[in-house]
């Protein structure tokens, strides 16, 4: 099926009847208080645009881009601070590089523009890896159901790899089950939006459901996930042959880009969705 919003049309899933109306607050109850506590002292004026993350970011996309040039045409004579979260930074960047003009500043917190292929393995064996908290709260089934976490998989480009915390190519690897041997993935060896290779490596349904129960319903449904992945990561973040700093990304002139103050906030010593609880009363 297809969708025409802001003059795109793009493929969907399936449609219901559920429409989000608010953020999701598991981990991010602190921030959004502080951003609450400043909106009622009148210090700022809050919007908190929501997307149905269950969805392929290339469908939810153009909805929150409609939601968010609402806002700013609201406001023509003022600039906006955006801040996002993890796939928030993936899906509002699009919106920021059509109205660059209109915004003062990206607060991007643990974005995940640049992907990860940290959770191969996790794929392969399991949701163990120590620090996976947060992934284990779903079932393996359900962290791969919803299209929008295929939006995670980087886009294969000129000198991109498999690395981990130590920049190793080693660090991430699938167990072979029947010899037990560690073998280890580079770019070279595997390609995550790629159907194919999710069957050869035993990848997600076809390592824990077991190929004699996978239908043809879930063979579509992640065919659908892994194509608008690739397609929406090609589209704003990855295209085959272009280096990352090219001004090819930019709907508009390099200079048009330069008032903007752009922080980018992470952490490799603790979880990023819990790094952030903030104390009101000491300003912290």
């Amino acid at each position: 099926k297809s969708s025409t919003d802001n003059n795109n049309t793009v493929p969907v899933q399936d449609k219901d009847n559920l429409i989000p109306t608010v953020p999701l607050r598991y981990t991010h109850t602190g921030f959004l208080d502080c951003l609450e506590s400043l909106r009622d002292s009148g210090s700022i004026e809050l919007h908190t645009p929501v997307w149905d993350w269950r969805r392929a970011f290339e469908e939810t996309e153009p909805k929150l881009a409609n939601d968010i040039d609402a806002i700013l045409d609201r406001h023509p004579r003022r600039r906006a601070v955006l801040i996002t979260h993890s796939t928030g930074a993936l899906v509002s960047w699009p919106s920021l590089n059509r109205r660059p003009g209109d915004f003062s500043a990206w607060v991007n917190i643990a974005g995940a523009i640049g992907g990860s292929n940290a959770l191969v393995k996790e794929l392969r064996n399991g949701w163990g890896a120590p620090g996976a908290e947060f992934l284990r709260l779903f079932s393996a089934m359900t962290m791969c159901t919803f299209p929008s976490h295929f939006g995670f998989f980087v886009s294969h480009n000129d000198g991109e790899r498999f690395g981990g915390p130590t920049g190793k190519e080693t660090d991430f690897f699938v167990v072979d089950k029947e010899t037990g041997d560690n073998v280890f993935l580079t770019s070279k060896d595997i390609d995550l939006h790629n159907y194919e290779d999710w069957k050869k490596f035993r990848l997600g349904m076809y390592g824990w459901k077991g190929k004699d129960r996978i239908t043809d319903e879930d063979i579509s449904h992640l065919r659908h996930s892994l194509e608008a992945a690739r397609r929406f990561r090609s589209k704003h973040y990855a295209i085959d042959g272009v280096s990352p700093d090219s001004d090819a990304y930019l709907l508009h002139d390099r200079s048009e880009y330069s008032h903007l103050r752009i922080i980018n906030y992470g952490s490799d010593k603790s979880q990023t969705h819990l790094a952030y609880k903030v104390d009101i009363a000491s300003k912290t």
